[in-house]
């Protein structure tokens, strides 16, 4: 895990949002009713996500009926009838996926035999179609199917009726297993919401909740997009509990430089654990230098978790009960010299690290996942924090980039 491209490194504060982007991570309403994790898809990132999917074979399982797959769509959002809508353009299987003819967010509007008429100007194929698929989510399934759809063919082609036919594609999204390594059996279940053209993710571990409604229809969606900045194209919220599960999950020990001059040592951190509130976040563990571990809090507050303490506690002096007044003095000298060298190492990260907000980054060490039988890695760029009540948040930049089979 990479962080800030700043020459400062917010080491300790910043692993403490490792799990709030695991899955691929404002502000937020918290309360007891909030999920584990939430991540919304802003409408800036759906053209990124709808690209990485296809092309999807969506040949119906009929005998005799054509085999056809989608290469194109652009995505519409929330339908008013419920769920969401693309608007596509379907080839024949045989026919290459390259050139997919472009499409824009005013083909939504536009009449679908117009766009077909005009996709096939474009295409290098003898027949395609124009087709409206509708998205609608219900526990535990994302289902794809043709609401509707106009053909277009060249001189001597046909393009076949595929209205009436059982054209679905479905992603079960129950039981999912996302993280690696120590965390590769936690199962996940995943409810999915549309909200205008963004697409809201709430994570839960498997069969704990039977109805996840509630959940999509509140209205922290529109909340966390409101307060999102401008450049944001995901935002990501886990619960201090859910976040501090994954900690201990992984067990993870992290090294974070030492920001005194001349000094060229790393410290570990370790055992990390977080707990906030509204505007303030404290992420604790153990802090080992010199084969010596610490006690340490790196206390956060603010809009965007600025660093506003760092405290270092050495261990509590023991064997100073020397029957020899000499040896008795030496050691409680050298416990009173430690508890001294952790004062001032604590206020020389704080003078360093103060004001820095907390980010983490997934840099050069994307993010990989797997979903409807495909392979996928994510990048997130960390643009703000935010904690309130038992959650906190970071919005950020994703990239999503499918991994083509070997």
């Amino acid at each position: 895990m990479a962080y800030s491209s700043a020459p400062r490194y917010l080491h300790a504060c910043a692993i403490a949002a490792l799990a709030a982007i695991i899955f691929a991570a404002a502000a937020t309403r918290a309360n007891a009713g909030s999920p584990p994790l939430r991540v919304i898809l802003t409408p800036a990132l759906m053209p990124d996500v709808v690209a990485q999917a296809l092309p999807i074979d969506f040949s119906a399982a009929a005998a005799g009926a054509p085999a056809v797959k989608l290469v194109a769509a652009v995505w519409c959002g929330a339908a008013a009838s419920g769920g969401a809508d693309a608007i596509g353009v379907v080839f024949p299987n045989d026919a290459p996926a390259a050139p997919a003819p472009p499409l824009a967010s005013a083909d939504c509007s536009q009449p679908l035999d117009a766009v077909a008429k005009r996709a096939l100007a474009a295409a290098a194929t003898p027949w395609l179609e124009a087709v409206r698929v509708h998205a609608l989510w219900r526990p535990w399934r994302l289902r794809l199917n043709l609401a509707d759809s106009a053909g277009a063919a060249r001189a001597g082609a046909s393009a076949p009726d595929l209205l009436g036919l059982p054209i679905v594609h479905e992603y079960p999204t129950s039981n999912l297993h996302f993280l690696t390594g120590p965390g590769a059996n936690a199962a996940f279940d995943v409810a999915v919401g549309f909200r205008d053209r963004a697409v809201d993710l709430v994570a839960f571990p498997s069969r704990q909740i039977a109805d996840p409604s509630p959940y999509l229809a509140d209205s922290e969606t529109a909340a966390m997009l409101a307060a999102a900045p401008a450049a944001a194209n995901v935002i990501a919220a886990a619960t201090y509990p859910f976040i501090n599960q994954i900690l201990r999950l992984y067990g993870a020990a992290f090294p974070i430089p030492i920001p005194i001059q001349g000094v060229n040592q790393t410290m570990t951190a370790s055992d990390l654990a977080v707990s906030g509130g509204d505007r303030t976040m404290t992420a604790s563990g153990k802090l080992e230098w010199q084969s010596i571990a610490y006690d340490a809090a790196v206390r956060c507050a603010g809009d965007d978790l600025a660093v506003s303490q760092i405290t270092i506690d050495a261990p509590a002096a023991s064997g100073c009960a020397q029957d020899d007044l000499l040896e008795r003095m030496r050691c409680q000298g050298s416990a009173l010299a430690m508890n001294g060298s952790a004062g001032a190492l604590a206020n020389a990260l704080t003078n360093y690290y103060g004001g820095q907000p907390l980010h983490v980054s997934t840099r050069d060490r994307p993010l990989a996942f797997s979903f409807g039988g495909s392979d996928y890695l994510a990048t997130f760029d960390a643009l703000k924090a935010g904690s309130t009540g038992d959650v906190l948040s970071e919005d950020g930049r994703a990239r999503i980039r499918r991994v083509a089979p070997p």
